[in-house]
């Protein structure tokens, strides 16, 4: 005698979800603080030479990242999860704009110690990739944090997704 095994998910409706609006904007968000990561990193390794094209696409990059923070926070929400994107992008623009280098890795570590308060905690259709977003959120923003504080020594929590 065999024993059956489901092959179908818990979700009837899984894979067929489609992003909301705020999802679409905060997967921009997270490539733009891509870029601005390579920037910053490209800027700490350029020699004298070619410092102002560096410290030019920088502020680029910086600019491109600020202007998806600002069209991200102005959505409206039309979905479950897009309130927790929208908080966790008003805190890493927060936090991104501290000038201080030790008050910055302060929020940073303080932010990272309850990340779980930023957890989309969506349906099971769209939970994973929205937990997949929210973690790639805090490492890259903890990178970032030390990319402009290189000297910092934060000890970071362990993020788990």
């Amino acid at each position: 005698m065999t024993n059956a095994t489901p092959i179908t998910s818990a979700c009837g409706d899984e894979g067929l979800t489609i992003p909301t609006p705020v999802q679409s904007a905060f997967l921009r968000l997270l490539h733009a603080l891509d870029r601005c990561i390579a920037a910053e990193r490209q800027l700490l390794e350029t020699d004298a030479g070619d410092f102002d094209s560096a410290r030019t696409a920088c502020e680029m990059a910086g600019e491109t990242l600020s202007m998806h923070f600002g069209e991200l926070l102005a959505m409206p929400e039309s979905g479950p999860s897009d309130k927790s994107l929208r908080r966790l992008a008003f805190v890493m623009n927060s936090l991104l704009s501290i000038e201080n280098n030790a008050d910055r890795a302060y929020f940073a570590a303080a932010l990272l110690d309850h990340a779980p308060l930023f957890d989309p905690g969506a349906s099971c259709t769209t939970g994973p990739m929205l937990r997949g977003l929210h973690l790639a959120c805090l490492t890259q923003t903890a990178l970032l944090v030390d990319l402009r504080d290189p000297a910092s020594e934060v000890g970071y929590p362990e993020l788990t997704p």
